[in-house]
Protein backbone atom coordinates (compact mmCIF):
# COMPACT_ATOMS: atom_id res chain seq x y z
CA UNK A 1 0.00 0.00 0.00
CA UNK A 2 3.02 2.29 0.60
CA UNK A 3 4.01 2.50 -3.08
CA UNK A 4 0.56 3.77 -3.99
CA UNK A 5 0.12 6.18 -1.09
CA UNK A 6 -0.88 9.10 -3.33
CA UNK A 7 -3.57 7.03 -5.02
CA UNK A 8 -4.88 5.85 -1.67
CA UNK A 9 -5.00 9.39 -0.27
CA UNK A 10 -6.87 10.56 -3.35
CA UNK A 11 -9.28 7.64 -3.06
CA UNK A 12 -9.95 8.24 0.64
CA UNK A 13 -10.44 11.95 -0.06
CA UNK A 14 -13.04 11.13 -2.74
CA UNK A 15 -14.88 8.84 -0.35
CA UNK A 16 -14.72 11.50 2.38
CA UNK A 17 -16.17 14.07 -0.03
CA UNK A 18 -19.14 11.80 -0.76
CA UNK A 19 -19.75 11.30 2.97
CA UNK A 20 -19.50 15.07 3.54
CA UNK A 21 -22.00 15.83 0.79
CA UNK A 22 -24.39 13.25 2.18
CA UNK A 23 -24.05 14.66 5.70
CA UNK A 24 -24.49 18.25 4.49
CA UNK A 25 -27.74 17.31 2.73
CA UNK A 26 -29.19 15.56 5.79
CA UNK A 27 -27.71 17.28 8.88
CA UNK A 28 -30.91 19.27 9.58
CA UNK A 29 -33.27 16.52 8.47
CA UNK A 30 -35.56 14.77 10.98
CA UNK A 31 -34.51 11.55 9.23
CA UNK A 32 -30.86 11.88 10.24
CA UNK A 33 -30.97 8.72 12.41
CA UNK A 34 -32.45 6.70 9.53
CA UNK A 35 -29.77 8.15 7.28
CA UNK A 36 -26.93 7.04 9.55
CA UNK A 37 -28.47 3.62 10.18
CA UNK A 38 -28.96 3.02 6.46
CA UNK A 39 -25.43 4.19 5.60
CA UNK A 40 -23.84 1.94 8.22
CA UNK A 41 -25.89 -1.13 7.28
CA UNK A 42 -25.19 -0.58 3.57
CA UNK A 43 -21.45 -0.37 4.22
CA UNK A 44 -21.48 -3.47 6.43
CA UNK A 45 -23.52 -5.29 3.76
CA UNK A 46 -20.76 -4.63 1.24
CA UNK A 47 -18.19 -6.29 3.49
CA UNK A 48 -20.56 -9.15 4.32
CA UNK A 49 -21.12 -9.73 0.59
CA UNK A 50 -17.35 -10.03 0.08
CA UNK A 51 -17.00 -12.31 3.12
CA UNK A 52 -19.64 -14.70 1.72
CA UNK A 53 -17.62 -15.17 -1.46
CA UNK A 54 -14.15 -15.29 0.09
CA UNK A 55 -14.91 -17.44 3.15
CA UNK A 56 -18.08 -19.39 2.24
CA UNK A 57 -18.24 -19.92 -1.54
CA UNK A 58 -14.43 -19.57 -2.00
CA UNK A 59 -15.09 -18.98 -5.71
CA UNK A 60 -17.30 -16.87 -7.95
CA UNK A 61 -17.39 -13.62 -9.92
CA UNK A 62 -16.23 -11.40 -7.06
CA UNK A 63 -13.04 -13.38 -6.47
CA UNK A 64 -12.30 -13.47 -10.21
CA UNK A 65 -12.90 -9.70 -10.53
CA UNK A 66 -10.73 -9.07 -7.47
CA UNK A 67 -7.83 -11.12 -8.84
CA UNK A 68 -8.02 -9.79 -12.41
CA UNK A 69 -8.50 -6.18 -11.29
CA UNK A 70 -5.27 -6.37 -9.30
CA UNK A 71 -3.47 -7.85 -12.34
CA UNK A 72 -4.70 -4.98 -14.53
CA UNK A 73 -3.94 -2.35 -11.87
CA UNK A 74 -0.34 -3.57 -11.67
CA UNK A 75 -0.12 -3.51 -15.46
CA UNK A 76 -1.46 0.06 -15.52
CA UNK A 77 1.30 1.23 -13.18
CA UNK A 78 3.99 -0.28 -15.41
CA UNK A 79 2.42 0.54 -18.81
CA UNK A 80 0.00 3.47 -18.37
CA UNK A 81 -0.32 4.30 -22.10
CA UNK A 82 -1.06 0.70 -23.08
CA UNK A 83 -3.59 0.45 -20.26
CA UNK A 84 -5.25 3.65 -21.52
CA UNK A 85 -5.50 2.17 -25.03
CA UNK A 86 -7.01 -0.98 -23.56
CA UNK A 87 -9.44 1.04 -21.42
CA UNK A 88 -10.71 3.16 -24.33
CA UNK A 89 -10.35 0.93 -27.39
CA UNK A 90 -10.29 -2.62 -25.94
CA UNK A 91 -6.80 -3.05 -27.36
CA UNK A 92 -5.57 -6.55 -26.61
CA UNK A 93 -2.86 -6.80 -23.99
CA UNK A 94 -1.23 -10.15 -23.12
CA UNK A 95 -2.00 -10.95 -19.50
CA UNK A 96 -1.44 -14.66 -18.84
CA UNK A 97 -2.21 -14.22 -15.13
CA UNK A 98 -5.88 -13.34 -15.72
CA UNK A 99 -8.23 -15.80 -14.03
CA UNK A 100 -10.95 -15.18 -16.64
CA UNK A 101 -8.90 -15.77 -19.80
CA UNK A 102 -11.99 -15.44 -22.06
CA UNK A 103 -12.70 -11.89 -20.85
CA UNK A 104 -12.24 -10.38 -24.33
CA UNK A 105 -15.19 -12.43 -25.58
CA UNK A 106 -17.45 -11.11 -22.80
CA UNK A 107 -18.17 -7.39 -23.44
CA UNK A 108 -20.13 -6.82 -20.20
CA UNK A 109 -17.60 -8.60 -18.02
CA UNK A 110 -14.80 -6.72 -19.79
CA UNK A 111 -16.46 -3.37 -19.04
CA UNK A 112 -16.87 -4.36 -15.39
CA UNK A 113 -13.21 -5.39 -15.24
CA UNK A 114 -12.08 -2.06 -16.71
CA UNK A 115 -13.97 -0.02 -14.13
CA UNK A 116 -12.96 -2.30 -11.26
CA UNK A 117 -9.30 -2.23 -12.28
CA UNK A 118 -9.37 1.58 -12.36
CA UNK A 119 -10.90 1.63 -8.87
CA UNK A 120 -8.28 -0.84 -7.63
CA UNK A 121 -5.56 1.32 -9.15
CA UNK A 122 -6.85 4.42 -7.35
CA UNK A 123 -7.33 2.43 -4.13
CA UNK A 124 -3.80 1.05 -4.08
CA UNK A 125 -5.16 -2.43 -4.83
CA UNK A 126 -6.99 -2.48 -1.49
CA UNK A 127 -10.32 -4.28 -1.81
CA UNK A 128 -11.58 -2.76 1.46
CA UNK A 129 -11.39 0.74 -0.02
CA UNK A 130 -13.10 -0.34 -3.25
CA UNK A 131 -15.96 -1.96 -1.33
CA UNK A 132 -16.25 1.12 0.87
CA UNK A 133 -16.55 3.47 -2.12
CA UNK A 134 -18.98 1.29 -4.12
CA UNK A 135 -21.23 0.65 -1.12
CA UNK A 136 -21.30 4.36 -0.25
CA UNK A 137 -22.03 5.35 -3.85
CA UNK A 138 -24.80 2.73 -4.03
CA UNK A 139 -26.25 4.07 -0.78
CA UNK A 140 -26.10 7.67 -2.02
CA UNK A 141 -28.12 6.97 -5.18
CA UNK A 142 -30.55 4.68 -3.31
CA UNK A 143 -31.09 7.38 -0.67
CA UNK A 144 -31.77 10.03 -3.33
CA UNK A 145 -34.32 7.83 -5.10
CA UNK A 146 -35.98 6.70 -1.86
CA UNK A 147 -36.44 10.25 -0.67
CA UNK A 148 -37.80 11.29 -4.05
CA UNK A 149 -40.27 8.41 -3.82
CA UNK A 150 -41.37 9.58 -0.37
CA UNK A 151 -41.94 13.06 -1.84
CA UNK A 152 -44.39 11.46 -4.26
CA UNK A 153 -46.04 9.32 -1.60
CA UNK A 154 -45.40 11.00 1.80
CA UNK A 155 -47.81 8.67 3.60
CA UNK A 156 -45.65 5.66 2.76
CA UNK A 157 -42.19 6.68 3.96
CA UNK A 158 -41.53 3.66 6.16
CA UNK A 159 -42.61 1.31 3.37
CA UNK A 160 -39.94 2.85 1.13
CA UNK A 161 -37.22 2.81 3.80
CA UNK A 162 -37.80 -0.85 4.67
CA UNK A 163 -38.01 -2.03 1.04
CA UNK A 164 -35.10 -0.06 -0.43
CA UNK A 165 -32.75 0.58 2.50
CA UNK A 166 -33.11 -2.17 5.10
CA UNK A 167 -34.37 -5.43 3.55
CA UNK A 168 -31.57 -8.00 4.18
CA UNK A 169 -31.10 -9.71 0.79
CA UNK A 170 -31.51 -6.44 -1.11
CA UNK A 171 -28.84 -4.87 1.09
CA UNK A 172 -26.31 -7.68 0.72
CA UNK A 173 -26.59 -8.46 -2.98
CA UNK A 174 -26.68 -4.81 -4.09
CA UNK A 175 -23.51 -3.77 -2.23
CA UNK A 176 -19.83 -4.09 -3.00
CA UNK A 177 -18.19 -5.46 -6.13
CA UNK A 178 -20.88 -7.06 -8.30
CA UNK A 179 -22.94 -6.32 -11.40
CA UNK A 180 -26.16 -5.91 -9.43
CA UNK A 181 -24.64 -3.07 -7.42
CA UNK A 182 -23.70 -1.24 -10.62
CA UNK A 183 -27.08 -2.02 -12.22
CA UNK A 184 -29.12 -0.80 -9.23
CA UNK A 185 -27.09 2.41 -9.08
CA UNK A 186 -28.16 3.02 -12.69
CA UNK A 187 -31.80 2.01 -12.16
CA UNK A 188 -32.25 4.15 -9.04
CA UNK A 189 -30.36 7.01 -10.68
CA UNK A 190 -32.61 6.98 -13.76
CA UNK A 191 -35.76 6.79 -11.63
CA UNK A 192 -34.57 9.56 -9.29
CA UNK A 193 -33.99 11.94 -12.22
CA UNK A 194 -37.24 11.07 -14.03
CA UNK A 195 -39.38 11.28 -10.87
CA UNK A 196 -37.77 14.56 -9.86
CA UNK A 197 -38.33 16.13 -13.27
CA UNK A 198 -41.92 14.95 -13.32
CA UNK A 199 -42.62 16.32 -9.82
CA UNK A 200 -40.83 19.67 -10.09
CA UNK A 201 -41.06 20.27 -13.82
CA UNK A 202 -38.22 20.95 -16.22
CA UNK A 203 -36.35 24.25 -16.01
CA UNK A 204 -33.42 25.06 -18.28
CA UNK A 205 -30.74 25.62 -15.66
CA UNK A 206 -27.53 24.05 -14.39
CA UNK A 207 -29.41 21.42 -12.40
CA UNK A 208 -31.30 20.31 -15.51
CA UNK A 209 -28.12 20.11 -17.59
CA UNK A 210 -26.45 18.13 -14.81
CA UNK A 211 -29.47 15.82 -14.75
CA UNK A 212 -29.18 15.28 -18.51
CA UNK A 213 -25.53 14.31 -18.13
CA UNK A 214 -26.25 11.96 -15.21
CA UNK A 215 -29.19 10.42 -17.06
CA UNK A 216 -26.95 9.71 -20.04
CA UNK A 217 -24.30 8.10 -17.81
CA UNK A 218 -26.84 5.96 -15.90
CA UNK A 219 -28.64 4.93 -19.09
CA UNK A 220 -25.46 4.08 -20.99
CA UNK A 221 -24.10 2.07 -18.07
CA UNK A 222 -27.34 0.14 -17.55
CA UNK A 223 -27.55 -0.66 -21.26
CA UNK A 224 -23.96 -1.93 -21.31
CA UNK A 225 -24.11 -3.96 -18.09
CA UNK A 226 -27.72 -5.22 -18.09
CA UNK A 227 -29.35 -4.52 -21.45
CA UNK A 228 -32.58 -6.38 -20.64
CA UNK A 229 -33.03 -4.32 -17.47
CA UNK A 230 -32.65 -1.25 -19.67
CA UNK A 231 -35.29 -2.47 -22.14
CA UNK A 232 -37.86 -3.41 -19.49
CA UNK A 233 -37.32 -0.19 -17.51
CA UNK A 234 -37.44 1.95 -20.66
CA UNK A 235 -40.66 0.34 -21.86
CA UNK A 236 -42.32 0.80 -18.48
CA UNK A 237 -41.25 4.43 -18.04
CA UNK A 238 -42.30 5.25 -21.60
CA UNK A 239 -45.64 3.51 -21.18
CA UNK A 240 -46.25 5.28 -17.87
CA UNK A 241 -45.55 8.71 -19.32
CA UNK A 242 -47.61 8.22 -22.47
CA UNK A 243 -50.44 6.56 -20.54
CA UNK A 244 -50.74 9.49 -18.13
CA UNK A 245 -50.64 12.01 -20.95
CA UNK A 246 -53.32 10.22 -22.95
CA UNK A 247 -55.47 9.77 -19.84
CA UNK A 248 -55.40 13.50 -19.09
CA UNK A 249 -56.15 14.19 -22.74
CA UNK A 250 -59.08 11.76 -22.69
CA UNK A 251 -60.51 13.54 -19.64
CA UNK A 252 -60.44 16.86 -21.47
CA UNK A 253 -62.05 15.25 -24.52
CA UNK A 254 -64.58 13.40 -22.34
CA UNK A 255 -63.44 10.03 -23.71
CA UNK A 256 -63.80 6.73 -21.83
CA UNK A 257 -60.82 5.69 -19.69
CA UNK A 258 -60.24 2.59 -21.80
CA UNK A 259 -58.79 4.78 -24.56
CA UNK A 260 -55.41 5.44 -22.87
CA UNK A 261 -55.03 1.77 -21.92
CA UNK A 262 -55.49 0.75 -25.54
CA UNK A 263 -53.01 3.46 -26.51
CA UNK A 264 -50.46 2.05 -24.05
CA UNK A 265 -50.87 -1.36 -25.65
CA UNK A 266 -50.28 0.16 -29.07
CA UNK A 267 -47.21 1.99 -27.74
CA UNK A 268 -45.72 -1.21 -26.33
CA UNK A 269 -46.48 -3.12 -29.54
CA UNK A 270 -44.77 -0.60 -31.79
CA UNK A 271 -41.83 -0.29 -29.38
CA UNK A 272 -41.29 -4.05 -29.50
CA UNK A 273 -41.62 -4.03 -33.30
CA UNK A 274 -39.07 -1.19 -33.48
CA UNK A 275 -36.53 -3.05 -31.39
CA UNK A 276 -37.19 -6.29 -33.25
CA UNK A 277 -36.48 -4.68 -36.62
CA UNK A 278 -33.66 -2.38 -35.48
CA UNK A 279 -31.57 -4.69 -33.31
CA UNK A 280 -31.21 -8.37 -34.07
CA UNK A 281 -30.40 -9.22 -30.44
CA UNK A 282 -33.67 -7.57 -29.29
CA UNK A 283 -35.97 -9.43 -31.66
CA UNK A 284 -38.11 -12.21 -30.20
CA UNK A 285 -35.84 -14.78 -31.81
CA UNK A 286 -32.70 -13.05 -30.53
CA UNK A 287 -34.03 -12.63 -26.99
CA UNK A 288 -35.43 -16.16 -26.83
CA UNK A 289 -32.17 -17.68 -28.07
CA UNK A 290 -30.19 -15.69 -25.49
CA UNK A 291 -32.57 -16.81 -22.74
CA UNK A 292 -32.30 -20.46 -23.81
CA UNK A 293 -28.49 -20.24 -24.03
CA UNK A 294 -28.20 -18.75 -20.53
CA UNK A 295 -30.76 -21.23 -19.19
CA UNK A 296 -28.99 -24.28 -20.59
CA UNK A 297 -25.53 -23.18 -19.39
CA UNK A 298 -26.82 -22.50 -15.86
CA UNK A 299 -28.87 -25.69 -15.84
CA UNK A 300 -25.94 -27.91 -16.85
CA UNK A 301 -23.48 -26.33 -14.40
CA UNK A 302 -25.85 -26.41 -11.39
CA UNK A 303 -26.87 -29.09 -8.94
CA UNK A 304 -30.32 -30.54 -9.65
CA UNK A 305 -31.37 -29.80 -6.06
CA UNK A 306 -31.18 -26.02 -6.53
CA UNK A 307 -32.80 -25.72 -9.94
CA UNK A 308 -36.11 -24.66 -11.44
CA UNK A 309 -37.26 -27.60 -13.57
CA UNK A 310 -39.50 -26.10 -16.25
CA UNK A 311 -42.01 -28.07 -18.27
CA UNK A 312 -40.76 -29.45 -21.56
CA UNK A 313 -42.98 -28.07 -24.31
CA UNK A 314 -42.41 -28.78 -28.00
CA UNK A 315 -39.79 -30.79 -29.85
CA UNK A 316 -37.19 -28.02 -29.82
CA UNK A 317 -36.58 -28.22 -26.07
CA UNK A 318 -32.98 -29.29 -25.45
CA UNK A 319 -33.25 -29.47 -21.66
CA UNK A 320 -36.54 -28.01 -20.46
CA UNK A 321 -37.24 -24.68 -22.14
CA UNK A 322 -37.56 -24.23 -25.88
CA UNK A 323 -37.33 -20.93 -27.83
CA UNK A 324 -41.04 -20.87 -28.62
CA UNK A 325 -43.81 -18.58 -27.43
CA UNK A 326 -45.82 -21.60 -26.25
CA UNK A 327 -42.99 -22.81 -24.00
CA UNK A 328 -42.54 -19.36 -22.43
CA UNK A 329 -46.27 -18.89 -21.82
CA UNK A 330 -46.72 -22.34 -20.24
CA UNK A 331 -43.69 -21.89 -17.94
CA UNK A 332 -44.28 -18.23 -17.01
CA UNK A 333 -46.33 -18.94 -13.83
CA UNK A 334 -43.62 -21.27 -12.47
CA UNK A 335 -40.95 -18.73 -13.39
CA UNK A 336 -42.80 -15.92 -11.60
CA UNK A 337 -43.44 -17.95 -8.42
CA UNK A 338 -39.82 -19.14 -8.37
CA UNK A 339 -38.40 -15.64 -8.78
CA UNK A 340 -40.60 -14.16 -6.06
CA UNK A 341 -40.72 -16.90 -3.42
CA UNK A 342 -38.11 -19.64 -3.97
CA UNK A 343 -36.17 -21.33 -2.58
CA UNK A 344 -38.80 -22.46 -0.10
CA UNK A 345 -37.63 -23.40 3.39
CA UNK A 346 -37.93 -27.14 2.68
CA UNK A 347 -35.77 -26.74 -0.46
CA UNK A 348 -32.78 -25.44 1.52
CA UNK A 349 -29.63 -27.58 1.47
CA UNK A 350 -27.22 -25.21 3.20
CA UNK A 351 -27.23 -22.31 5.66
CA UNK A 352 -27.48 -19.56 3.04
CA UNK A 353 -30.40 -21.29 1.33
CA UNK A 354 -32.09 -21.68 4.71
CA UNK A 355 -31.77 -17.94 5.38
CA UNK A 356 -33.10 -17.21 1.90
CA UNK A 357 -35.96 -19.66 2.48
CA UNK A 358 -36.94 -17.96 5.75
CA UNK A 359 -36.89 -14.56 4.05
CA UNK A 360 -38.98 -15.92 1.17
CA UNK A 361 -41.47 -17.39 3.64
CA UNK A 362 -41.92 -13.94 5.16
CA UNK A 363 -42.44 -12.44 1.69
CA UNK A 364 -44.98 -15.16 0.86
CA UNK A 365 -46.96 -14.61 4.08
CA UNK A 366 -46.98 -10.85 3.53
CA UNK A 367 -48.11 -11.42 -0.08
CA UNK A 368 -51.01 -13.62 1.04
CA UNK A 369 -52.09 -11.00 3.57
CA UNK A 370 -51.85 -8.28 0.92
CA UNK A 371 -54.01 -10.29 -1.49
CA UNK A 372 -56.59 -10.86 1.26
CA UNK A 373 -56.67 -7.14 2.09
CA UNK A 374 -57.02 -6.20 -1.56
CA UNK A 375 -60.22 -8.26 -1.77
CA UNK A 376 -61.64 -7.24 1.59
CA UNK A 377 -60.64 -3.58 1.98
CA UNK A 378 -60.99 -0.40 -0.01
CA UNK A 379 -57.53 0.73 -1.05
CA UNK A 380 -57.16 4.08 -2.78
CA UNK A 381 -54.69 4.11 -5.68
CA UNK A 382 -53.19 7.55 -6.19
CA UNK A 383 -51.43 6.88 -9.51
CA UNK A 384 -52.95 3.96 -11.42
CA UNK A 385 -50.58 4.14 -14.39
CA UNK A 386 -47.48 4.17 -12.20
CA UNK A 387 -48.84 1.14 -10.33
CA UNK A 388 -49.66 -0.74 -13.55
CA UNK A 389 -46.22 -0.24 -15.03
CA UNK A 390 -44.48 -0.98 -11.73
CA UNK A 391 -46.27 -4.34 -11.76
CA UNK A 392 -45.33 -4.90 -15.41
CA UNK A 393 -41.68 -4.16 -14.56
CA UNK A 394 -41.70 -6.57 -11.60
CA UNK A 395 -43.51 -9.41 -13.39
CA UNK A 396 -41.66 -9.16 -16.71
CA UNK A 397 -38.19 -8.91 -15.15
CA UNK A 398 -38.94 -11.71 -12.66
CA UNK A 399 -40.00 -14.07 -15.44
CA UNK A 400 -37.06 -13.19 -17.71
CA UNK A 401 -34.54 -13.71 -14.92
CA UNK A 402 -36.07 -17.02 -13.83
CA UNK A 403 -35.98 -18.29 -17.42
CA UNK A 404 -32.37 -17.20 -17.93
CA UNK A 405 -31.02 -18.26 -14.53
CA UNK A 406 -32.83 -21.38 -13.25
CA UNK A 407 -30.25 -21.76 -10.47
CA UNK A 408 -32.12 -20.58 -7.35
CA UNK A 409 -28.93 -19.34 -5.70
CA UNK A 410 -28.09 -17.09 -8.63
CA UNK A 411 -31.71 -16.01 -9.00
CA UNK A 412 -31.88 -15.02 -5.34
CA UNK A 413 -29.02 -12.56 -5.97
CA UNK A 414 -30.26 -11.27 -9.33
CA UNK A 415 -33.80 -10.53 -8.18
CA UNK A 416 -32.65 -7.44 -6.24
CA UNK A 417 -33.34 -5.60 -9.52
CA UNK A 418 -37.10 -5.90 -8.93
CA UNK A 419 -37.61 -7.18 -5.37
CA UNK A 420 -37.45 -3.76 -3.61
CA UNK A 421 -40.30 -2.50 -5.80
CA UNK A 422 -42.35 -5.61 -5.08
CA UNK A 423 -41.75 -5.26 -1.34
CA UNK A 424 -42.70 -1.58 -1.45
CA UNK A 425 -46.06 -2.37 -3.06
CA UNK A 426 -46.73 -5.16 -0.54
CA UNK A 427 -45.88 -2.96 2.43
CA UNK A 428 -48.15 -0.17 1.19
CA UNK A 429 -51.03 -2.62 1.50
CA UNK A 430 -50.15 -4.37 4.78
CA UNK A 431 -48.30 -1.78 6.87
CA UNK A 432 -51.39 0.30 7.72
CA UNK A 433 -53.13 -2.76 9.19
CA UNK A 434 -49.94 -3.65 11.12
CA UNK A 435 -49.95 -0.14 12.58
CA UNK A 436 -53.59 -0.60 13.60
CA UNK A 437 -52.78 -3.90 15.30
CA UNK A 438 -49.80 -2.35 17.11
CA UNK A 439 -51.87 0.60 18.35
CA UNK A 440 -54.59 -1.77 19.58
CA UNK A 441 -51.95 -3.85 21.36
CA UNK A 442 -50.49 -0.74 23.04
CA UNK A 443 -53.95 0.37 24.22
CA UNK A 444 -54.73 -3.08 25.61
CA UNK A 445 -51.35 -3.08 27.35
CA UNK A 446 -52.10 0.29 28.97
CA UNK A 447 -55.48 -0.94 30.17
CA UNK A 448 -53.90 -4.01 31.78
CA UNK A 449 -51.20 -1.97 33.53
Amino acid sequence: MGQNILFVLFFISSWGYIIYRLYKQQKNSPLILIFYAALITKTLAGFLHAAVFFFYYREGDLIAYHHDSIVLAKYALKHPLRFLEFFIWNTYIPLPDLENFTIYNQPRALLMLKVNSLLYLLAGEEIILVILLLSTLSFWVTWLFTNELTSWFPNHKWEAYIAFLFFPSVLIWSSGINKECYALISIYGILWIVFRWKRLGINLNKEFLGGILLLFVFTYWLFQVKSYYFIVLGLCLGGWGIGEYLYKTSLRLNKPWIFPLLSIGIFLFFTIVFFSNSYKDFSFLGISQTIIKNHNVNYILSSSQGLIHFYKVGKEAFITLSPTLESFIVNSPLALISALYRPFVWEAHNKLQLLAGIENLVILLVSLQAIFLLFTSKIHVKNIFLLVFALIYIILLAILLAFSFPNLGSLNRLRVSFMPFFLYLLLIVVLPIWRTWWQAFQKRKQVVT
